[in-house]
């Protein structure tokens, strides 16, 4: 990329702490990076906080940073930790980097469409007190609220089948577990069992053999004797 073209772009490694995962804050923070045309990736850490890298313009990396400061429920950004880097070019697009975990994108993404519905229904309480003195429209929007209010019944609902789902699978694969580790444990002791009863049919078999090897031996004996 040309030097004329660099000098007015910037590139920022940044690490942000606060309530962050599982509540659409990646989402969020892409639809922004959409807006202002701003490149690079976003993920979920271990320890509770998220990643990210941005590449854009000047002006719009430090509109970027300062939108992504986001406190309005269920999001809650307490700190955003920034580097300045190299401005490299690399990205094409704003991503976000989905977890290994599916139960936790799962609950991100039905918190995510949680607030969305929330969002919609302050709209509509707006609408209905600026139209308050229309009846249709007030039934409308009565209704509509309504609608949204079911709505979030069945988001919380999913919420909790979705928990209950994964947590019973987990369960059933510690259950198999600890099957496969019994079956394993008695199959092993078959087998020490099957052993011990082999060594002493075995050895009560050497045992007749040695016997009889014995008598042969003192026949022989005794016929020589004879002779």
């Amino acid at each position: 990329m040309h030097e004329s073209v660099v000098k007015f772009m910037k590139r920022v490694h940044a690490f942000v702490s606060g309530e962050v995962q599982g509540v659409g804050y990646r989402e969020e923070v892409k639809r922004i990076a959409f807006d202002l045309n701003i490149c690079g990736f976003i993920m979920n850490l271990e320890d509770g906080r998220v990643e990210l890298t941005a590449e854009g313009e000047n002006k719009n990396i430090e509109e970027f940073l300062n939108k992504i400061n986001i406190r309005k429920y269920p999001i809650f950004v307490e700190e955003v930790r920034t580097v300045e880097e190299i401005y490299q070019g690399y990205f094409k697009s704003f991503k976000i980097v989905r977890d290994k975990d599916l139960q936790k994108e799962i609950l991100s993404a039905i918190s995510r469409g949680t607030v969305e519905i929330q969002e919609m229904k302050e709209i509509l309480r707006s609408v209905s007190r600026d139209t308050a003195h229309i009846p249709e429209i007030r039934e409308n929007t009565a209704i509509m609220l309504e609608k949204q209010d079911n709505m979030l019944e069945k988001q919380d609902l999913q919420t909790e089948i979705t928990k209950k789902g994964f947590n019973d699978m987990r369960k059933g694969f510690a259950d198999l577990k600890e099957e496969i580790r019994a079956g394993f444990t008695d199959i092993k002791e078959e087998i020490h069992l099957q052993r011990n009863d082999f060594r002493e049919v075995f050895m009560h078999e050497v045992s007749e053999l040695r016997s009889e090897i014995a008598e042969i031996k003192a026949t022989l004996v005794r016929m020589q004797a004879a002779e």
